[in-house]
């Protein structure tokens, strides 16, 4: 949430979240900036506010569904780790996470 100009990625983010117009991001990653731009300018509480929902989300699916919750965390981060750093297709791994969470 307080990274700042980190990876390559960053400029088309930056650019949607200032303009709120991109052809290929989905209607509700779209509110969300919206909803996000109604309250601050600010890219970075931007930011904040997307890594909180991301987490928290992550947080309440595992409590509420995993037997080992630490170990259900530990299994997260080592299957996404390397995704982390493949940011050459930008848009679809923040979705990934999302889907994680909701499903």
């Amino acid at each position: 949430g307080l990274r700042w100009n980190t990876g390559t990625d960053w400029e088309p983010y930056l650019n949607m979240f200032s303009s709120l117009e991109s052809s290929h991001a989905e209607a509700g990653y779209l509110f969300l900036l919206s909803t996000v731009r109604s309250i601050t300018s600010s890219y970075t509480i931007y930011l904040l506010i997307q890594a909180i929902f991301q987490y928290s989300v992550m947080y309440w699916v595992i409590s509420r569904f995993s037997p080992r919750p630490l170990l259900s965390v530990a299994f997260f981060y080592f299957i996404s780790l390397p995704l982390l750093g493949m940011n050459d297709s930008g848009f679809v791994y923040v979705y990934l996470y999302y889907q994680l969470g909701l499903y």
